[in-house]
């Protein structure tokens, strides 16, 4: 959501004050670079992560790139304090890619790069007096915005700021030699969402091209398929990653701002059902984008509340009362935010790619407990991370004489 909120505010301003013609501009296909890189509240309370990362990107036109870091950070935590997720040093990897627009001295882009975060000391084995330390790697998803300002032809400054939603996965801390009763104890995954922010310098190599990129012609409607993989953390208290398959639209009230929603199934069954989620999920979202057109590509920054719909949940004291059971459908409140990047292969056809943060809210409930009793279930919310692909229909072209205008 902050991501979100970050990208919004910058493309709406870089939107505005875009010139309605487009001039031609000077790119390599290759850029190199360093930058400094803090993960802000990363790790165990308000932990910062401070370290140094090398750039390599490959420019396909002005506006699109396949972008790609690697780094290590110095900060050096503690294992024992680690809860078996992360301990020593971090390593990260990220490639992906960042779409935008250039204008004559700054260059805006969004980013959707997934990679993996790695720590090379973390426990393993609780119940030994020497516990052996081994590397954790878990997957990220970095999104977010970056800005770069043109210092000569071929240098300039880099600012990156965006959020890194990381997939901590279950661990496991010990299990018992095998025997009548074998005993395993790990910890719960979870997904988190540092700051992730960097600034750096970069340089253009080889020979410079002047291109001029015309904005393609913008249509009213865009309906179309989607697949969808959400990663959240189910009723089991384990991180699962949740394949479903839906529908999109898109109403473009304007070239900059936009309605945008989906329409998402989850077709596996999750057996254990607890207060507040089981079963398979719907998932409905509607709300606003905002962003740019340049050559085959659009970029926005999306926000849209919604719904999450569990098919299965245990202990509703309503319906225990009326028909002697305790299980029920359940809607929970939901927000996505994060970043769409669109490719227009042809006029009509549209390939889509968005991914950023689901942030879903569990209202509090009256339920019925194990054993019978009332009992209150407290209201909580939650982080999940989400990327979908989609292939859709444009259509509701402006007249040519309207279009022209």
């Amino acid at each position: 959501m902050r991501t979100a909120k970050l990208n919004i505010v910058i493309l709406t301003i870089c939107a505005l004050l875009l010139p309605a013609a487009l001039f031609a501009q000077q790119t390599s296909p290759i850029e190199v670079g360093g930058a400094t890189t803090v993960l802000v509240n990363n790790r165990i309370g308000t932990a910062t992560d401070a370290g140094l990362v090398g750039r390599f990107t490959y420019n396909f036109t002005p506006s699109f790139s396949i972008d790609s870091e690697v780094g290590s950070y110095l900060t050096n935590t503690n294992p024992a304090a680690s809860q078996y997720q992360f301990g020593g040093r971090a390593f990260l990897a990220l490639v992906g890619p960042k779409a935008g627009f250039r204008t004559r001295h700054v260059d805006v882009f969004l980013k959707i790069r997934p990679g993996i975060l790695s720590y090379g000391s973390t426990l393993k084995d609780v119940e030994s007096l020497n516990p052996p330390l081994v590397r954790k790697t878990d997957a990220v998803l970095d999104v977010g915005t970056t800005v770069e300002f043109r210092t000569s032809t071929r240098t300039f400054v880099r600012i990156d700021a965006g959020e890194l939603l990381v997939r901590y996965g279950d661990a496991l801390i010990f299990q018992s030699p095998p025997g009548p009763v074998t005993l395993s104890v790990g910890t719960i995954g979870y997904i988190g969402s540092p700051w992730h922010l960097e600034f750096g310098v970069g340089y253009r190599v080889g020979a410079l091209r002047e291109q001029t990129e015309i904005s393609p012609t913008p249509s009213r409607f865009t309906a179309g398929a989607q697949y969808s993989l959400l990663t959240l953390v189910r009723s089991s208290n384990v991180v699962r990653d949740e394949s479903s398959v839906g529908g999109f639209f898109t109403w473009d009230f304007s070239k900059y701002v936009g309605f945008d929603s989906s329409l998402l199934f989850f077709p596996r069954d999750m057996k254990f059902a607890d207060f507040q989620q089981g079963g398979r999920m719907l998932q409905a979202f509607g709300g606003i984008r905002v962003g740019v057109r340049r050559g085959h590509f659009g970029i926005y920054a999306k926000i849209r509340p919604g719904t999450q719909l569990f098919t299965l949940t245990s202990g509703n004291l309503e319906t225990q009362i009326e028909n002697g059971t305790g299980y029920t459908p359940y809607a929970d409140l939901a927000l996505d935010a994060g970043g769409i990047i669109e490719y227009y292969a042809t006029r009509r056809t549209t390939l889509r790619l968005d991914a950023g943060q689901t942030w879903l809210y569990y209202p509090a409930r009256n339920v019925i407990d194990q054993n019978g009793q009332p009992f209150h279930a407290s209201a909580f919310s939650a982080t999940a991370m989400q990327v979908s692909l989609g292939l859709g229909f444009r259509f509701g072209f402006p007249s040519a004489s309207h279009a022209a205008q």
